[in-house]
Order: C-alpha cells, then sequence, then structure tokens
C-alpha cells in the first residue's frame, strides 16, 4: 500500500512516523487496521487488508488543511498557508530555492519570479 499523505510537501511533514496495526471495530465492523499519526497533524486508519482510507481526523492544531477530502483522500489546503497560489510565489519554494543556488540562477534572478506548481518550478512566471 502506499498513500501520500502530504502531496507536494511545502512543509517538509516527512511521513516517518511509526504505524501501530490494531484490530478495531471502525463504523460497527471490525477492521483490521493500520494507525498512522502523522507529522502533519492529521491521524489516518487504513483498513490494513485493502488499504482503504477510514479515518483522517486531526489530532493537534493543523493551519496548512481543512480536512482531508475523504473521498480522493487528499488534504484541502488552506489557501493563505500554500505557496501555491496561482500566479504568486507566497513563500519560499524549496524547488526555488534549490534553483536560486545552482550556476545556472545564481544572482540573476528575483525570488518573486519563481512559481511552484504541483508540477513543476516555472521561473519568470
Amino acid at each position: 500500500m502506499v498513500y501520500q499523505m502530504t502531496p507536494f510537501d511545502q512543509w517538509d511533514y516527512d511521513g516517518i512516523n511509526e504505524v501501530v496495526l490494531v484490530d478495531m471495530t471502525v463504523d460497527g465492523k471490525a477492521r483490521k487496521t493500520l494507525v498512522h499519526f502523522d507529522r502533519n497533524g492529521f491521524a489516518y486508519v487504513f483498513d490494513r487488508t485493502d488499504g482503504t482510507l477510514l479515518r483522517a481526523n486531526k489530532y493537534v492544531t493543523v493551519n496548512w488543511a481543512e480536512k482531508v477530502d475523504m473521498k480522493t483522500g487528499r488534504p484541502v489546503k488552506v489557501a493563505e498557508h500554500s505557496p501555491l497560489k496561482v500566479g504568486e510565489n507566497t513563500q519560499a519554494c524549496p524547488s526555488a530555492m534549490a534553483a536560486r543556488t545552482s550556476s545556472r540562477w545564481r544572482g540573476s534572478e528575483r525570488s518573486d519570479q519563481f512559481l511552484c506548481t504541483d508540477q513543476q518550478l516555472v521561473h519568470g512566471a
């Protein structure tokens, strides 16, 4: 099973915390589950036999995402706390910072000319 808890992780929430295998009742049904409290502030419960996401709840104060959309499994990000606003780089983007330190870009551009998207770094946007 593979599940990306923080897609395009701008905040360095590496999902390295341990997982716990728990036999529990979820929605009235006995399940073999995998429970993971992630560094992104959400606690996840998966059915470990088929990988179904059963729960994704905040367990600490979280300001980067409102919730996890249970249909898609993706977090619903808070726009004010994300550098991925269309046409605007609101925070330092890891890809932009890496590009700025390369010899190709060093000293030649302003940081606001780097725009991060989920797939790529766009220069001069």
